[in-house]
């Protein structure tokens, strides 16, 4: 489907959606009332929280405020491995990746999975359960929101920073009406979400900000890493991967040096196939040509261990780019920036290199390898802005503790 219909298709929803928005609000507020009201009530000694997770690729988000629940005796935290999406089937997958993934790295927390797509596995035992992200058709429908509200109440953590202004309608859905502790990733995000809806909010910092942290790398730059991303959605500035994959190959001529890595958005190439940008045996040949050239395909489910080693980016729109971007390293943009942004990021791409075409990211790289970076100044400039004092998980942890037990007037 082009854009165009994709759009008109959204507008059509939202139309017939529309009368039914009041009665899902009413609905909602009741319910969170309720939940409330019952979980202040309620008399226990710890106060148990389960995180729902479907990718290892966004967990770094919650990961922090996770694994300080775990040491803090006040809490229980569990994890609920859901399987992932089956994105070019539009259902539900079987457990893969995901699975091995935390268990391999929680072997000691409380780990609950789905027996079957019905298995309601949040009940009354839970006085929280938090969610990786707002798109719930990934879910099971026991999972969703509105679904939950009936047995724990709701939280919050955003996968992505907030780069680019959403409509009102972004949340006006029940997953943010049915939500009772939104924990937005800045000021920008608070007001915005506030001005909308009054959906219950709260700017206490991002996790994932006052986690990251980067050694000191070599003089010389030599890792280059790739990062397309999956849509050709306008209003976030389109995709370069279907222009560039074959030439972003050629940088690896440019110095004996340069090692290129490739990390595509995780659904670019469930995507590709989906839309017939590429065959499945395309996907198969593309990668065997990637490797014969000497690139690798990067194996780490969260970016930020790539980030670790990696020198320059190479980047569409990815709301990641906020945790490379405090590394103070170099940052290619090779997407379409006539849409709508933040402040903050409109200051970041001001500090970072654009690219229109291939030409500009080969040229560009060349000059930084050669240790030509006229913009490092001003990215650390952005930097002091955007860090914060590293107390976002503490705030976070008071604040879930304090609605249950200390704020009884809400």
């Amino acid at each position: 489907m082009n854009t165009s219909l994709r759009f008109m298709a959204r507008k059509i929803k939202r139309a017939l959606y529309a009368p039914n928005r009041v009665i899902h609000r009413i609905d909602a507020a009741k319910k969170k009332e309720k939940i409330c009201r019952e979980k202040r009530e309620k008399q226990r000694t710890v106060i148990k929280i389960g995180f729902i997770v479907q990718m290892p690729e966004v967990w770094d988000k919650e990961a922090p405020l996770f694994e300080a629940l775990l040491k803090d005796e006040r809490f229980i935290a569990c994890l609920i491995i859901v399987p992932h999406y089956d994105f070019a089937n539009s259902k539900l997958g079987q457990y893969g990746e995901e699975k091995k993934y935390f268990i391999e790295k929680y072997p000691d927390a409380n780990i609950v999975l789905l027996n079957g797509t019905e298995d309601m596995v949040v009940n009354e035992s839970y006085d929280y359960i938090f969610y990786q992200r707002c798109w719930e058709s990934y879910l099971p429908k026991q999972l969703r929101c509105r679904s939950v509200i009936n047995y724990a109440l709701t939280a919050y953590i955003p996968y992505c920073y907030h780069f680019v202004p959403m409509a009102p309608d972004y949340y006006r859905k029940d997953f943010f009406w049915y939500l009772n502790r939104f924990y937005c990733c800045n000021t920008d995000q608070y007001k915005e979400a506030m001005a909308t809806d009054n959906i219950e909010c709260c700017d206490l910092g991002y996790p994932v900000i006052d986690a990251i942290h980067y050694p000191e790398r070599g003089e010389k730059p030599t890792n280059v890493l790739w990062t397309p991303r999956w849509s050709d959605d306008p209003i976030y500035g389109g995709t370069s991967f279907n222009r560039n994959r074959d030439k972003i190959l050629d940088l690896l001529s440019v110095s004996d040096d340069i090692s290129l890595i490739i990390r595509p958005h995780p659904l670019t190439f469930e995507n590709a196939v989906k839309v017939g940008w590429m065959s499945a045996s395309d996907v198969k040949d593309y990668k065997e040509k990637a490797v014969r050239r000497g690139a690798f395909f990067d194996n780490n489910k969260l970016i930020e261990e790539t980030f670790l080693c990696t020198d320059i980016l190479i980047t569409d729109f990815s709301t990641s780019i906020i945790t490379f971007f405090l590394s103070g390293r170099p940052i290619i943009y090779s997407s379409e920036t006539n849409y709508q942004m933040t402040d903050i990021f409109k200051k970041i791409l001001d500090s970072v290199y654009i690219a229109k075409d291939y030409d500009d990211i080969c040229r560009i790289t060349q000059e930084l390898l050669n240790g030509n970076d006229p913009k490092r100044g001003m990215r650390y400039s952005v930097i002091e802005k955007i860090r914060q004092e590293k107390t976002s998980v503490d705030n976070i942890i008071t604040d879930l503790y304090e609605f249950l037990t200390l704020n009884k007037e809400k």
